[in-house]
């Protein structure tokens, strides 16, 4: 299946160039820092390394995992990945010598996979509903909540400040947790109607987007500035923005933080403020994970 790359203007958007090399639907997209590299992961079982200003092909494949690759984590430094599947294994890679170089089999497919950004430790998501953290060199477990769902992890994502880890799940809700204590904040949130299928924080930390399989996305503050807020009682809800059917596959922050960027299973990229949204274009692709650069 294809990849696209975007530029943008003001409210347009510019395919740069298509990508061509899976044999199964792009499941995951991730930019490595620093470089003009991006790793992708597929139902083809395998990952692909692109070097996409050079060519519109893959520059190789990592082959290993049994089936279909649900998601892939790139370390801060752009030398480590960290790839899940649907083949129960949590797998490490060395992307300078483009080797793996451990493998963890788990209890349970790997729905989401994350990386903290002093890439120390690597939080996975499971099918039945699992939250589990690793050390990123040893793969020891740090974390492991058994119940932290109870349906099917979608999503994780560490905060950048290190202080906070988020999980969204098939069961509708998203819960915060403290990295210092290993422990949930407050109740899950419950405002979607459907699977929470991305999730992505702020670079200060302080705010969350959240989207769901009934085409929504949600703003949430992590930290509550309200006086009559309590920070122990989780995220609180700072605004709805319904724009689409189709389910929100993808979301980021852009680099000013004043707007977010999201892609959906139809193959639309939109842009959006806490007030509009607006698409820049429709992919001819039968599906749209975004990711921010």
């Amino acid at each position: 299946m294809d990849m696209m790359l975007l530029s943008r203007t003001q409210r347009q958007g510019v395919v740069l160039k298509q990508l061509k090399g899976h044999s199964g639907s792009v499941r995951c997209v991730r930019f490595v820092a620093g470089s003009q590299t991006i790793v992708s992961g597929s139902n083809d079982k395998r990952i692909a390394i692109w070097e996409w200003e050079k060519s519109n092909s893959p520059i190789m494949f990592l082959e290993g995992h049994d089936d279909r690759v649900r998601s892939v984590a790139v370390s801060s430094a752009g030398d480590r990945l960290f790839s899940g599947s649907q083949d129960r294994t949590l797998r490490f890679w060395d992307l300078t010598a483009r080797l793996q170089t451990e493998e963890f089999e788990q209890s349970r497919a790997i729905w989401a996979v994350a990386v903290s950004a002093d890439y120390v430790k690597v939080a996975i998501g499971l099918e039945n509903g699992a939250l589990k953290v690793l050390d990123s060199w040893t793969g020891e477990t740090l974390f492991e909540d058994n119940q932290a769902h109870t349906k099917a992890v979608y999503s994780v994502e560490f905060s950048p400040d290190g202080k906070h880890l988020v999980t969204g799940s098939c069961d509708r809700t998203i819960r915060l947790w403290n990295i210092d204590k290993w422990a949930s904040i407050g109740s899950p949130a419950e405002k979607h109607t459907c699977e929470v299928t991305s999730l992505a924080f702020s670079r200060n930390g302080q705010q969350l987007l959240s989207g769901g399989g009934e085409g929504v996305v949600r703003l949430w503050d992590v930290v509550p500035a309200q006086s009559d807020c309590n920070p122990s009682d989780g995220p609180v809800l700072i605004q709805r923005l319904v724009f689409s059917t189709d389910r929100v596959m993808g979301l980021s922050f852009t680099c000013g933080e004043t707007r977010f960027i999201s892609g959906s299973l139809g193959g639309i990229v939109r842009v959006g403020t806490h007030r509009s949204m607006y698409s820049y274009v429709r992919l001819s692709i039968d599906r749209c994970t975004a990711t921010y650069v």
